[in-house]
């Protein structure tokens, strides 16, 4: 009898703490704290790599997240009801993406990039966060939208301008037109001995008509050389600290 009255009550233990870990997986609490680690994590790695505006644009990602957690139960009933009982919807879906496959499979030819016209432009460099005093080189591949180099003839001139933080803009380097290659590349090295932010401006047309011009900008911040032992510093603690958790689980003493 005793042996019944413990098992049961071990039983009502193990409910109410499922109950509880039910409570917390569906809470605000959790929510708001997944959200707020996922807008730390990518705002510092937004800012490590350099881009503009990393706190603002870290807000897109954490935002998609919440709206994820808000979503999911909906879809979850929505699946349960409908998906689940009946797999004619599946082979429906299976034949829409059929249908429209032609048209993803042209889109997937077409690079990342600036669309500037009836053409995408790639812009490469390296490194990507680049620092006062470092060598920069600069690759902008060019695409049609069905992801093919153009041909010959293609000239390409690449400027390089200051953006002050009132808007102003300064250029500090404006190369000759020259022609790209055969995979639509065109190269080149610059230096940066400000750190600031800049524009990248890339403009391309035919030697047979050079009144068609098109163009495409990108940005890029420059730090000051003094900062990548700060960077290199914070990268290296987050590193340490997600290798001493993952000691700790596998010792199976949490940190």
């Amino acid at each position: 009898m005793e042996n019944l009255e413990q098992r049961i009550q071990k039983v009502e233990e193990r409910n109410k703490k499922v109950e509880i870990d039910k409570a917390w997986e569906i809470s605000w609490t959790r929510r708001i704290l997944l959200t707020f680690f996922t807008y730390l994590s990518v705002g510092v790695y937004l800012w490590a790599i350099g881009i503009l505006n990393p706190w603002l644009n870290a807000i897109v990602p954490a935002a998609a997240f919440m709206i994820s957690t808000l979503t999911m139960p909906f879809f979850k009933k929505l699946w349960l009801k409908i998906f689940h009982r009946s797999s004619s919807l599946v082979a429906i879906l299976v034949l829409a993406v059929t249908l429209f496959g032609g048209v993803l499979e042209v889109r997937a030819h077409v690079p990342f990039g600036e669309y500037a016209g009836t053409h995408v432009v790639r812009f490469v460099p390296e490194p990507r966060s680049p620092f006062t005093g470092e060598l920069v080189k600069m690759k902008f591949y060019l695409r049609d939208l069905r992801g093919f180099a153009p041909e010959e003839g293609v000239l390409v001139a690449v400027s390089i301008e200051e953006v002050f933080e009132d808007g102003r803009e300064q250029q500090v380097f404006s190369a000759e037109p020259k022609g790209i290659t055969e995979i639509g590349l065109y190269e080149m090295e610059y230096t940066f001995s400000k750190s600031g932010f800049y524009r990248i401006g890339y403009e391309f047309w035919e030697a047979a008509k050079p009144d068609a011009v098109r163009e495409a900008t990108f940005e890029m911040q420059v730090r000051e050389a003094q900062e990548r032992n700060g960077i290199e510093m914070i990268l290296a603690l987050v590193l340490a600290a997600a290798l001493g958790f993952a000691v700790g689980r596998l010792w199976g003493r949490p940190v």
